[in-house]
């Protein structure tokens, strides 16, 4: 039965619960690309010259997100075909924030799924539109260093420096299982202080390797709580647990790969 009364959310409690986005919209039929234009991306990459980092509020700090990953070297591919899920999604999204620093397109196909999408920051990827969308993924790389720019990054020359907060929710070995066979999407996202502005990414392992395969984020930053009115629900944030019998022995938990760096 149709609901007859639409749910509005306002973003302090979406960026817990819902990670909703400000504006209502569809995916374009026709729009996934059959594959990467990796050969574009990285062609583009070799005939640039690297730009500045793009200005930003920082929140107020002395450094942004990008300054932070910055000098960063580039993404060893043979590292980055053994990253696994969920262990090594941070190192992954750092990544594609040291790429965006160094101002490295040329990383983009190692770090985003030939059909990654690009978006608002809505786990239903509300507007959302491909990464590499016959131009070597240059317009979802600009607009990603720009919003970027906006979040605090950690002055390492100031003890007790923080940057914006990082979060994956942490998953008992059931969803974890999920997660890393390729069953299920893990996100993970950085907020902001005031937790008005976020960056949303959506992990997930296909075709044998980890990708990030949706990137949400707000074109410029909100100044205010948003609020969208939708009939969907957004996916859970992690897979969900399903309960055995009482008195079923729980699985044992499984080790993390040694090779496992954080970020």
């Amino acid at each position: 039965m149709a609901r007859s009364m639409r749910s509005r959310f306002a973003l302090p409690l979406a960026v817990l619960s819902c990670l909703v986005a400000c504006h209502d919209g569809t995916r374009a039929s026709g729009e996934r690309p059959d594959g990467h234009d990796g050969e574009q991306t990285r062609s583009a990459g070799a005939q640039r010259t690297p730009r500045p980092r793009p200005a930003g509020t920082f929140e107020g700090a002395p450094v942004s997100l990008l300054d932070e990953y910055a000098g960063r070297p580039p993404v060893d591919p043979d590292e980055a075909a053994r990253w696994q899920l969920p262990y090594q999604a941070k190192r992954i999204v750092v990544s594609l924030l040291a790429a965006a620093a160094e101002d490295r397109i040329e990383d983009l196909p190692l770090l985003l799924a030939p059909d990654a999408r690009w978006g608002l920051p809505d786990r239903r990827q509300i507007e959302s539109r491909p990464v590499f969308a016959g131009d070597g993924g240059a317009t979802f790389f600009d607009a990603f260093r720009s919003a970027a720019a906006r979040f605090r990054g950690r002055d390492r020359a100031q003890p007790g420096g923080r940057s914006a907060t990082f979060v994956c929710p942490p998953m008992p070995p059931g969803p974890e299982d999920a997660v890393r066979s390729g069953a299920e999407p893990y996100w993970c996202y950085f907020v902001s202080g005031d937790r008005l502005d976020l960056l949303v990414f959506r992990l997930m392992v296909e075709r044998g390797r980890a990708w990030i395969t949706y990137v949400g984020l707000f074109p410029t930053r909100p100044s205010g709580p948003v609020a969208v009115a939708r009939d969907d629900a957004p996916p859970p944030l992690a897979p969900p647990v399903i309960r055995g019998p009482a008195d079923a022995t729980p699985p044992p938990a499984r080790p993390r790969p040694a090779t496992a760096p954080s970020g």
